[in-house]
């Protein structure tokens, strides 16, 4: 099926965050938050400013995900979005002045050396294959098989 109809990425976000906003939106009028929202927009505009400006980040955000995924794979995803929330905390350390527990801190060692070591591991993986086929090559067996 993906082989006949060959849809492109942005095609699944759109789809997905437009029933999602159907769905949300219905559950919003049903459960009567949807009078809220407006009351509290009514007595605080600025923050439709604000919310506005959050959604076009997530919005961008989103996109970059997506787009991440789709050209380069899950992994420099992974790796990416994990070094983009370590250096979240390290700047609301600095920034703020925010303290962080021992555990916390030896929580996010763990987590950056799984990173470093998933890394590591593929890279030499990928190393690895390369060699064995620069070697086939290199002795003639490409040509006999």
């Amino acid at each position: 099926m993906r082989h006949d109809f060959q849809t492109q990425p942005g095609f699944f976000m759109m789809n997905i965050n437009k029933w999602s906003i159907l769905y949300l939106g219905i559950a919003m009028c049903i459960s009567e938050e949807v009078l809220d929202f407006f009351k509290f927009i009514q007595e605080n505009p600025v923050a439709l400013y604000y919310l506005s400006i959050i959604t076009v980040c997530c919005a961008i955000g989103q996109t970059f995900i997506y787009l991440m995924i789709s050209h380069f794979g899950t992994l420099s995803c992974t790796i990416v979005t994990t070094t983009r929330k370590f250096f979240t905390i390290l700047g609301s350390i600095i920034i703020f002045r925010h303290s962080m527990t021992p555990l916390q801190w030896v929580a996010t060692c763990l987590v950056f050396l799984g990173l470093l070591l998933d890394t590591y591991y593929s890279n030499r993986e990928c190393n690895e294959k390369s060699n064995r086929n620069s070697t086939y090559m290199h002795t003639g067996l490409i040509s006999t098989l």
